[in-house]
């Protein structure tokens, strides 16, 4: 019996349990929320897929290079629930996914900009005793981090609203000031 516990631990078990302890450590890079926006536009109806096109070709037009555009799905629930269709804009580890679809008789737009932690960083995170303090060290949070988050926050933001201002227009719509303001978190934790 003995040799059966030795044998089971050594080719079953610690294997499995290594297996897992590798799939938690290096999972996937953890999100972090940085801001984000709304506005329902109401009585108004317009193409999802035209909006993502003008939405593309301005971001574009903006000539920050490196911004990798792609449609993306996420899910309205679980399993079970259907998918809602988002543009999403990458750079320098920042992703920003925006949405514009129909809310009733009105049609609604928002963005989601979100920071990647590197993998790298979540494993000397998690390095027992000092890991937190040589993350701080390793990564540190600096103005330029900060700057370019708020950038690219702006760049996005910008575009959102330069095309909802372009296909309102003869809607005679355009939300106010304090409407077009993005809802800003401390993501760095300053």
């Amino acid at each position: 019996m003995e040799k059966f516990l030795e044998t089971f631990l050594v080719n079953y078990f610690l294997p499995i349990l290594a297996i897992w302890l590798l799939l938690f450590i290096f999972r996937r890079q953890k999100k972090d929320f940085h801001s984000h926006w709304n506005g329902l536009i109401p009585d108004f109806h317009f193409s999802t897929e035209e909006f993502y096109n003008r939405l593309k070709q301005e971001i574009t037009e903006k000539g920050v290079h490196k911004i990798k555009l792609k449609t993306v799905l996420h899910k309205q629930g679980n399993e079970l629930y259907p998918s809602r269709r988002y543009l999403r804009a990458e750079w320098k580890g920042l992703q920003c996914d925006m949405c514009f679809a129909q809310f009733g008789n009105s049609s609604f737009a928002s963005w989601w900009v979100v920071t990647k932690t590197p993998l790298s960083k979540i494993v000397v995170t998690r390095l027992p005793l000092f890991g937190g303090w040589l993350a701080k060290n390793l990564f540190p949070i600096t103005f330029y981090k900060i700057d370019t988050a708020s950038m690219f926050m702006r760049l996005t933001h910008d575009a959102v609203l330069n095309v909802i201002d372009d296909i309102t227009r003869d809607a005679g719509f355009r939300f106010n000031n304090d409407e077009r303001k993005p809802i800003l978190q401390d993501v760095f934790k300053r």
